[in-house]
């Protein structure tokens, strides 16, 4: 079958197991004490560039507020793909 109308399949069977208000969002978690970062992939089909700087804008503001309102200069970036079990990692 041509992947076009795979896709019609796989998006049918997602609105029905998942419903039509099922978000899928990647959200980011702070880790060793603030000093790092955890990008939790959750399947977000709609992550752009610009959807990018405004998680980046959050996290640094999450970042400032685990400092005592200090911005960090550097901080560690980790991610968390354990959604995604395809065995590519």
């Amino acid at each position: 079958m041509p992947a076009s109308n795979m896709k019609l399949v796989t998006g049918l069977g997602a609105l029905t197991s998942l419903g039509a208000d099922r978000i899928l969002t990647t959200r980011v978690a702070l880790r060793d004490n603030g000093t790092g970062i955890v990008l939790v992939g959750g399947g977000d089909p709609l992550l752009s560039s610009s959807n990018l700087d405004v998680l980046a804008s959050r996290t640094v503001a999450a970042l400032t507020a685990a400092a005592g309102g200090v911005a960090p200069t550097t901080a560690r970036l980790f991610i968390n793909d354990s959604l995604f079990s395809d065995g590519t990692r």
